[in-house]
């Protein structure tokens, strides 16, 4: 389901089954500057026809897919895309799967806008 139409300016696309968990980063910088589009699922993000966004955040657990899966196919069909794991909490043996993926970033929630997305978007 994509909650936010996506336009020129940055964008990330997040796959994650709570887009409300967002709700904070998407507020914190101007529409102008950030476009976010949602997807619940995995599939639903691999079907989806978007644009190639500046970075994927994709939570560690999908309803529908391993999201180290998800990490692949997204790297071989956007490659160079950072993308960024989220986990819904702190866990260290979470952590060591996220990170086996070898994702860009590995983080945890609640998410802050500005040091998660400096270094992916244009000043």
């Amino acid at each position: 389901m994509m909650i936010v139409s996506c336009s020129d300016s940055a964008l990330v696309n997040v796959v994650d089954a709570r887009p409300e968990d967002y709700a904070s980063v998407a507020s914190s910088l101007p529409a102008d500057r950030l476009q976010m589009c949602f997807f619940t699922s995995g599939r639903e993000a691999l079907r989806s026809n978007a644009a190639a966004p500046n970075v994927w955040i994709v939570n560690l657990r999908l309803p529908d897919m391993a999201s180290a899966d998800l990490l692949e196919m997204l790297r071989w069909r956007y490659p160079g895309t950072p993308i960024v794991i989220v986990n819904d909490q702190y866990d260290a043996g979470c952590e060591i799967v996220a990170r086996a993926a070898a994702p860009d970033m590995y983080l945890c929630k609640p998410l802050e806008a500005d040091w998660l997305l400096r270094p992916f978007m244009d000043s």
